[in-house]
């Protein structure tokens, strides 16, 4: 516990601390919302995740959300990004044939965002729970709403490079939380960069859904990281 403290304070000053760094060209898939994020001055990427094409396909996909869902429903929600994600080409070559439907207990986790309930679903040992801990903690403290996206990502990408290096996780932990670290790093440069949906805003309640997501699949991670957030944003 005073671990996880320690961490979690460190961190908060890091979101009034740390200073930009650059990256490097952008290569791959889901170049468009990485094209389009550098025209407000944003850039997310960050190459040393190996997951870092995650977040790319999360942004693409939440860009072309251009009509609204037809009702406010968590069920309306699911349907209208699922059925707009399978004509993202990038997004049903991740998904294949190993997409399952969301379940009524990821449902239940898009609605109430209940961190320990994913962490406990995902049977993660005490290190990575303390590593998804101090990541929520990113966009939950206080400081997350004030800070531009360069101490952000900074932050972020510290974290990442932490998380790769840490010999304590295993390769599914790692991968786990690689992935919701990159839709959330992707996620918090539409946060800052106002070019999102009018109806989207990101939350914590995104980055819990993505880690329960993450769990099972990379595609199950973005689904459930955009209807969180669009379920949540209707009630801001």
């Amino acid at each position: 516990m005073i671990k996880n403290i320690l961490r979690l304070a460190v961190l908060a000053l890091c979101l009034y601390s740390c200073s930009p760094e650059s990256t490097d060209q952008i290569t791959g898939q889901g170049n468009d919302a990485v094209l389009r994020l550098r025209k407000t001055g944003i850039d997310p990427e960050n190459p040393a995740n190996p997951y870092d094409g995650i977040g790319k396909t999360h942004n693409n996909l939440l860009l072309t959300l251009k009509n609204d869902p037809p009702q406010s429903t968590l069920n309306s929600i699911l349907s209208f990004v699922e059925t707009h994600a399978f004509l993202h080409e990038d997004f049903s070559t991740l998904a294949l044939e190993n997409y399952l439907p969301i379940s009524s207990a990821q449902e239940k986790i898009i609605e109430n965002s209940n961190i320990e309930a994913v962490l406990d679903a995902g049977q993660f040992s005490d290190t990575a729970k303390d590593r998804f801990s101090v990541l929520f903690s990113t966009f939950s403290a206080p400081g997350y709403q004030q800070a531009e996206f360069s101490v952000v990502y900074n932050s972020l990408i510290n974290y990442e490079q932490d998380v790769l290096l840490d010999a304590n996780l295993n390769g599914y932990e790692k991968k786990t939380i690689l992935v919701t670290a990159a839709i959330a790093r992707y996620a918090a440069a539409l946060d800052k960069g106002k070019g999102k949906d009018k109806d989207w805003k990101l939350t914590i309640n995104n980055i819990v859904a993505a880690a329960s997501g993450a769990t099972e699949s990379e595609a199950k991670a973005i689904i459930m990281a955009i209807a969180g957030g669009i379920y949540h944003g209707r009630r801001i």
